[in-house]
C-alpha cells in the first residue's frame, strides 16, 4: 500500500492540469425564492482523497447523489467570509466525486453577512427541500438559524464561525472551529502575562452581533484576564461595516487602558486600526482576525497588528491531507491567494459529511436520512483535519458542548507583507509557547 506521503507526490504532478475552473448549474439558488444560478465551480479528474482521509473503500458511496446545503455571506459587508468558504466547499465536493464518493448536490442560501431573517428564511428552505446536511456560518447565523435547524432536524456544521458560547449542545448543530474569539483568551492571557506585564486594563471594541453574541465575547474575555490580574474597563459596540470609530477612539484615549481588544471581523479591524494609530495612540491592539478585506483597508498602516485566532496558511498544514487542500486550492483559484481558516473549515465539512455518509452506508442504512448522518457522528465524533505538521491528524467534537476539544490556536503579528506567529497554544492555553 502507498503512504499518504507518496499518493501525494504521485497526484501533484498531474494536480495542475485535473483541476480547472468552469461553470455549472449545481442546484445554487440564493436565499428568497430566486432562480438558480450559474455557480462558480471546479472539475475533478483524480483525486487521493480516499486515502487521504482512512476512507472506507467499500462505502464510498459514489452510486448516490446527496444534497448538501451551505449558509453563507454572499452579499454584505463581511462577504469576505463567504468567498473563500464556498470555493473550498466546491473544491471539495469535486475531490470526493473524484475519489469515488458521492455526488453532492450543492444548494447555497446567502444569510446577507448575519441577517437574522435571511437566515431563517434560508434554513425553512432547505428544511422544505428536505436537505438533511448543512454547512452554516456566523454560528448558524448568530443563532437565528437555530430553531429551523431542530424544527427540519438538518444535522448542521459550522466550521467556520463555531457554536459561539451561546450555540453550545444546540440539537442538530455542531461547531468544527474553535470558538473565535472566547478559546483564544486564556493564550492572550498568557501572552499579556509574559511579554507585556504592566498591561493591567484593558478596553475592548466588538462588532455588534446581537447581546448574547457580545456578552459571550466579552465574558471569556473577562474571565480569562481576570486570572492573569487584568481588568476589562470597558466595552464599546459599533455595528459591521462601521467606517468611522472616531468616537470610540476618542473615548479610549482619554481613559487609562493599557491595551485595546478588538473582535470584529470583515474590514472593519483594518479600518479601525487605522484611525487609531492615526490618533498618535500606541498601545498594544489584539484583535480576532486577518484577511485581505482589512489588509486592503488600512493598507501600510496595518503593519504591527496582532491578533489571536484558529489561523491557517500553509505554515501549518504540513502534512498530506493539509499539503492537498492548499495546492489543490490554489490550483484551481490562482487568482484568490492561499486558503484561509475559514476556507479550511468549510472544506473540512464536507469531509465530515462524507465520511459520516460512508459510515452510514457501510452499516447498511440510508445516508439521506438525517437521524442516522447524526447517529453515525455521536458514534464516533473523531474526523481528519488539514491542520498540524506530520501524518494527517484528527480533532474531535464534544458530545455535550457540540463544540471542538481541541485546534491550533496562535497569536501573530502582520509584518505589512506576511504574517509572523508570535505564540502556538492549544484551547484553554494549553502548550503555549512563545516562537
Amino acid at each position: 500500500m502507498h503512504s499518504q506521503a507518496s499518493t501525494l507526490r504521485t497526484v501533484r504532478v498531474a494536480l495542475a492540469a485535473a483541476v480547472v475552473a468552469t461553470a455549472a448549474v449545481a442546484l445554487s439558488a440564493c436565499s428568497g425564492g430566486e432562480a438558480a444560478k450559474p455557480s462558480p465551480a471546479v472539475s475533478v479528474s483524480s483525486s487521493p482523497l480516499a486515502e487521504l482521509t482512512g476512507s472506507n473503500p467499500d462505502a464510498l458511496g459514489g452510486d448516490l447523489t446527496l444534497k448538501l446545503g451551505a449558509v453563507l455571506p454572499l452579499t454584505g459587508p463581511q462577504n469576505y467570509y463567504g468567498r473563500g468558504p464556498l470555493r473550498a466547499v466546491e473544491l471539495a465536493i469535486a475531490q470526493v466525486r473524484a475519489a469515488g464518493g458521492p455526488q453532492f448536490e450543492l444548494i447555497t442560501k446567502d444569510h446577507k453577512s448575519g441577517d437574522a431573517q435571511a437566515a431563517v428564511q434560508a434554513t425553512r428552505e432547505l428544511g422544505q427541500d428536505r436537505v438533511p446536511m448543512a454547512i452554516y456560518s456566523f454560528a448558524a447565523v448568530n443563532g437565528a438559524a437555530l430553531p429551523g435547524i431542530e424544527q427540519y432536524k438538518i444535522l448542521s456544521l459550522d466550521g467556520i464561525g463555531g457554536t459561539g458560547s451561546f450555540g453550545q449542545g444546540k440539537p442538530w448543530f455542531y461547531g468544527t472551529r474553535s470558538l473565535v474569539p472566547e478559546d483564544t483568551y486564556a493564550g492572550v492571557a498568557e501572552y499579556l502575562t509574559t511579554s507585556y506585564p504592566d498591561v493591567k486594563k484593558v478596553a475592548s471594541v466588538l462588532t455588534d452581533y446581537g447581546p448574547e453574541v457580545v456578552d459571550g465575547q466579552v465574558g471569556a474575555m473577562e474571565d480569562a484576564l481576570s486570572d492573569a490580574g487584568i481588568e476589562v474597563i470597558s466595552r464599546d459596540i459599533a455595528p459591521a461595516g462601521t467606517t468611522d470609530f472616531s468616537a470610540i477612539i476618542s473615548k479610549i484615549n482619554a481613559s487609562d487602558a493599557d491595551a485595546v481588544i478588538t473582535v470584529q471581523f470583515g474590514a472593519d479591524p483594518g479600518a479601525f486600526y487605522k484611525q487609531y494609530r492615526d490618533s498618535g495612540a500606541d498601545e498594544l491592539v489584539i484583535g480576532s482576525d486577518i484577511n485581505s478585506d482589512m489588509i486592503a483597508n488600512a493598507g501600510a498602516a496595518l503593519e504591527g497588528w496582532e491578533f489571536a485566532s484558529e489561523y491557517f496558511d500553509p505554515s501549518v498544514a504540513r502534512n498530506p491531507l493539509g499539503e492537498y487542500f492548499v495546492e489543490s486550492y490554489e490550483d484551481a483559484y490562482p487568482d484568490a491567494g492561499p486558503p484561509d481558516s475559514y476556507a479550511a473549515g468549510a472544506y473540512e465539512d464536507v469531509l465530515v459529511f462524507w465520511l459520516l455518509v460512508q459510515r452510514v452506508i457501510a452499516a447498511g442504512g440510508d445516508p439521506s436520512d438525517s437521524q442516522q448522518l447524526l447517529d453515525a457522528l455521536e458514534a464516533d465524533p473523531v474526523f481528519p483535519t488539514v491542520y498540524g505538521n506530520g501524518e494527517t491528524g484528527t480533532f474531535s467534537i464534544n458530545l455535550d458542548t457540540h463544540t471542538v476539544d481541541s485546534r491550533f490556536l496562535g497569536l501573530y503579528s502582520y509584518d505589512g507583507s506576511k504574517v509572523v506567529p508570535i505564540a502556538s497554544y492549544n484551547i484553554g492555553g494549553r502548550d503555549f509557547t512563545l516562537q
